[in-house]
């Protein structure tokens, strides 16, 4: 047998089960990125079925009743609360809203007259004319109607799938579990009932957080005598489901609007801030959320940048949970099984 012959039977062939698995992640890869959009709303209706789920289950647990009427009362305490909530605090929230809107032109100009920016009112009188005839800038006023109608049919689509996940979720686990080979379905049930808790605990806490941040700034504000307090508060509490800068973005309305009532009102509003803040960092915080995954602050920031800057808006609102989901991944899959745990670390635990 000839040498070149001895070389081509030594030679490797190409490996294409490795190159077949790259290429099937990479289609994947393409395909979330593309629908990047439903994978949120997916995430989020997920989040509202695993609130529906546990709360039903447990008021079925305490009152005997089966599962689906359970559900069903659960469905409507949380829409008659919702429903309570705007019916007797909707027309204040649309006055401070308003007002706030009102008052915009003053405020600019307070801010401006400290950061020594001139008269910002005069400025927006004299380029109103050139900004309103610019087609790019109508163009984006569009753009952020069209925005609000499909943030709008998102939160309604969220929830609707949320109460069709959680009335037999049993159906949609045993369909996850059944993409994956039979060798392996004990482990991704077990990966699967790990995400669920985690994102459950999250989600649980952050609402109750966002409720405390809320109230806490409202009075707060209203104690200082801010104007559109309630309004504030409320903004500040949505904002509390963006980490570390939902909290920044909230205070610059706030602090906005208290320097037109004099740079020792903003000085006042900044404390206030920084006290609540700090109150549920020490306090809050630790207490509500014991049981969720503890993810590092660095780690979180760069996430929420990350995830707002690939996937927009909705990757901002819903980095937190995106990252718990990824944490949660990263170490089922991979620190657990390839790297030890002993010691201190051992005795920490899961979050």
């Amino acid at each position: 047998m000839s040498t070149s012959a001895k070389d081509d039977n030594a030679r490797p062939g190409w490996p294409w089960p490795q190159i077949i698995a790259v290429a099937v992640l990479a289609l994947i890869a393409l395909a979330a990125w593309k629908l990047a959009n439903l994978l949120l709303l997916v995430l989020g209706a997920s989040l509202i079925a695993l609130v529906l789920v546990r709360s039903a289950a447990m008021l079925s647990k305490l009152s005997g009743i089966g599962y689906r009427l359970c559900l069903i009362a659960t469905v409507l305490l949380f829409a008659l609360s919702l429903s309570g909530f705007f019916f007797f605090l909707g027309a204040r929230i649309a006055s401070e809203m308003t007002r706030l809107a009102g008052e915009l032109p003053q405020t600019m100009s307070a801010v401006g007259d400290y950061i020594e920016l001139g008269e910002v009112e005069d400025w927006l009188g004299a380029h109103a004319q050139s900004l309103i005839g610019d087609s790019a800038m109508l163009g984006n006023i569009t753009g952020f109607s069209t925005g609000l109608v499909s943030a709008a049919a998102g939160a309604l689509l969220m929830v609707a799938g949320g109460i069709y996940f959680a009335a037999d979720p049993a159906v949609y686990r045993r369909g996850l579990l059944a993409l994956a080979p039979a060798r392996a379905r004990a482990r991704f049930d077990e990966l699967l009932s790990a995400l669920s808790d985690a994102l459950f605990h999250w989600f649980a806490g952050q609402l109750v957080a966002m409720v405390i941040i809320g109230v806490l700034t409202t009075a707060g504000l209203a104690s200082l005598g801010i104007s559109s307090a309630f309004a504030l508060g409320l903004i500040a509490g949505v904002l509390e489901i963006v980490p570390y800068i939902g909290p920044i973005v909230s205070a610059v309305p706030a602090i906005a609007v208290a320097l037109t009532g004099g740079i020792w009102d903003a000085v006042w509003v900044v404390l206030l801030y920084l006290v609540i803040q700090q109150a549920e960092g020490v306090l809050i915080a630790p207490l509500i959320q014991k049981r969720s995954v503890h993810i590092p602050p660095g780690l979180m920031i760069f996430a929420v940048l990350g995830f707002g800057g690939l996937l927009g808006v909705g990757g901002l609102l819903m980095s937190a949970p995106l990252t718990v989901v990824a944490f949660v991944l990263v170490r089922k899959i991979w620190v657990e099984r390839h790297v030890p745990v002993t010691g201190a670390s051992a005795r920490r635990g899961e979050a």
